[in-house]
């Protein structure tokens, strides 16, 4: 898109028309270099109007299919409102409370908006809402405070949540209208080491694309993919006994079939031969098979595999897989007797 008019600016979001929305450095006499909001499209950048006061900043975080833009503008040093740029309209945002401030991260085709701000007094006070029918709805479920990064055409908002005052004491949520609010952590495998602390954005296939800390190590960027199980895998007998022969079962599965079991000893994810991760995925960091079988009339398949008496007190994650089906089971955490 080549230069902005001033040094310091940054693009937030583009839309499948091409419309790149952002911020510029805008020189003001007296004061230091102002953000202000434009939109950007074919090779021509248009300024987007502070309807506060055009000497303070504005900024332009998200945008649509339709070409509808929101942010935030400023009518002081202090002061923000979260705004929609509509064609030639400017929108205020109401805030959630009277007085305080408001940003819009946001907005998806049904021109729903989401963002974060003030509710409570005192200093723990920001909370993440949706803007829809002309409401703006809090949406905080936990923690202390929540901001809202991003929405997606089911209504279904992403971000985090400060669970405390201390520094990067923080964990992803998901919130949907059904649910609530929903700490991330809590949906994905188990013994995976991640811990998911901010979630950015959000498909309509319910993909999220999340920020996770590894064994404490540092932060990673991860795909976060929702599992739909078809299938239900439990041993026979209720456990899994090391020194003798166990056996596995498969219910839910399609009659003829051929079913894959499948071990590891960590949680994660892994792609299913011959299927997207829009259509599912496994929870298992790099799973072991097992071993198949064809599931009968009823839909039910068996396994049967011996388990030495060393691995006594191992702890395993299963699942099973039709992968020509891209079906699944639940995901069991076995512990061998």
């Amino acid at each position: 898109m080549g230069n902005l008019p001033w040094p310091g600016g940054i693009a937030w979001a583009v839309n499948d028309g091409g419309q790149v929305v952002g911020e510029f450095r805008r020189e003001v006499l007296g004061r230091d270099p102002v953000a202000t909001a434009f939109i950007w499209e074919s090779g021509t950048l248009r300024q987007l109007e502070n309807p506060f006061n055009p000497d303070y900043a504005a900024v332009a975080l998200g945008i649509n299919e339709g070409g509808t833009v929101v942010g935030l503008a400023s009518s002081d040093e202090t002061y923000q409102n979260a705004i929609m740029w509509r064609d030639s309209e400017v929108i205020r945002i109401p805030a959630l409370r009277n007085g305080s401030s408001s940003k819009a991260e946001d907005i998806n085709e049904l021109d729903e908006v989401t963002g974060y701000g003030k509710q409570l007094q005192g200093p723990a006070n920001l909370h993440a809402w949706i803007y829809a029918d002309g409401v703006t709805t809090d949406i905080h479920g936990f923690g202390r405070q929540s901001y809202a990064y991003a929405i997606n055409n089911f209504g279904d908002i992403v971000g985090f949540v400060s669970l405390s005052n201390q520094q990067f004491d923080w964990v992803a949520f998901l919130w949907t209208r059904d649910e609530g609010m929903i700490d991330l952590n809590t949906r994905i495998p188990p013994r995976s080491g991640y811990e998911i602390t901010n979630a950015e954005g959000i498909n309509d296939a319910g993909q999220i694309a999340a920020i996770a800390d590894l064994f404490g190590f540092g932060n990673y960027g991860v795909l976060l993919n929702p599992v739909h199980p078809s299938m239900t895998l439990t041993p026979t007998g209720g456990a899994l006994v090391a020194g003798r022969l166990n056996e596995l079962v498969i219910r839910g599965a399609t009659p003829g079939r051929r079913v894959y079991f499948a071990y590891a000893e960590q949680g994660g994810g892994s792609y299913i031969p011959g299927c997207t991760l829009q259509e599912n995925a496994l929870q298992l960091q790099n799973p072991t098979t097992l071993g198949s079988a064809v599931a009968d009339a009823d839909g039910v398949a068996r396994l049967q595999r011996y388990i030495p008496r060393p691995a006594l007190g191992k702890t395993l994650l299963l699942q099973a897989v039709v992968p020509g089906e891209c079906a699944v089971s639940e995901l069991i955490v076995e512990t061998i007797e």
